[in-house]
């Protein structure tokens, strides 16, 4: 809280006491008056001059003045509005024709770029068949339709209505093992002979549960056979000889034909050892009747007992084979 200070002055002259007995002094003279007078005006300009008191600098740091704010600036409206950017539109499809793309076969190769499927147990396989809904379908290379497909696949494996093994998928995609077709000869790279798969639309193929298998051990020289109905059974089995092996890796039931040594379950698959078997043009690989069941014994096939093919017999088309070394 500020107090109100009075200044001190200096102390006043005592009030002059009327001396009755003093006699008055005579009246100046004007020369005296004039130097009395001037006397008088120098002793006020002292005195105000002394008075004065110059303003304490340190005081006036200690109190800046406020800086005036800052106008306010006006935000005007865009006179000339933009309109949004559109939004980026997906690539288009490729166009395409599809009486004009080929088809596979055991003889012809198939195009370059197609994926091989590979598994070391059918437990990694989605465990589901495809079946298209339509006379044909186009197959990519890739789950990307703003390239052209590079094959199609019918609507029927010779005698039976089609179905392939799924062996992925992608969004609005499914990778199909493809029913036969090679990469490759044997003569040019075994590696690329077997496994060929291809992508195609979910839209084109209507998927299926597939529950029954066939996994061949060559170690062991058996076929463990699981049906539709879940039950497994393991038959003994005649296998490649070690000139002409019978080829690893993921396959599938392609169809079941009469062949040159009798009724035979044929597969996807085909031999790696062998470009042209007989002069058929291709080497495929089939579960037949024969001697020599535990021994390797045979062209690349495999060789059952009656029974055994019987059992064989109840796996669908497109039913996955497993051949483990």
């Amino acid at each position: 809280m500020l107090h109100h200070r009075t200044t001190a002055t200096a102390d006043p002259a005592p009030a002059a006491t009327a001396d009755r007995s003093s006699v008055a002094p005579p009246a100046p003279t004007s020369r005296r008056a004039g130097l009395v007078a001037g006397s008088v005006g120098m002793a006020l300009l002292v005195a105000a001059v002394l008075s004065w008191r110059a303003p304490d600098p340190s005081s006036a740091a200690l109190t800046p003045e406020a800086p005036e704010p800052p106008a306010a600036v006006a935000v005007r409206p865009d006179p000339w509005p933009r309109p949004a950017p559109a939004p980026a539109q997906a690539p288009a499809a490729a166009e395409y024709d599809l009486t004009a793309l080929p088809f596979p076969s055991p003889i012809d190769l198939l195009p370059a770029g197609l994926p091989q499927a590979t598994v070391a147990d059918v437990a990694e396989l989605p465990r589901l068949s495809a079946t298209p809904v339509a006379v044909a379908i186009p197959v990519w290379t890739a789950p990307d339709d703003t390239v052209p497909p590079v094959l199609a696949l019918r609507d029927h494996n010779y005698a039976d209505p089609a179905r392939w093994v799924v062996t992925q998928s992608q969004g609005d995609w499914v990778q199909v093992l493809l029913p036969e077709g090679r990469l490759a000869l044997p003569s040019q790279d075994p590696s690329r002979v077997n496994h060929a798969a291809g992508w195609v639309r979910s839209a084109d193929v209507t998927l299926t549960p597939e529950p029954s298998s066939a996994v061949v051990d060559l170690s062991d020289r058996s076929v463990t056979v699981t049906a539709p109905s879940g039950g497994a059974e393991t038959i003994p089995a005649g296998v490649g000889a070690p000139v002409t092996p019978t080829p690893p890796g993921l396959g599938q039931v392609l169809t079941i034909a009469e062949s040159q040594v009798g009724l035979a379950v044929y597969t996807s698959l085909q031999s790696e050892a062998i470009d042209s078997f007989l002069g058929s043009g291709g080497a495929m690989v089939a579960f037949h009747v024969g001697p020599g069941q535990g021994r390797e014994v045979s062209n690349g096939c495999l060789r059952l007992t009656a029974a055994g093919l019987e059992a064989m017999r109840a796996l669908p088309v497109g039913a996955p084979i497993l051949v483990r070394p």
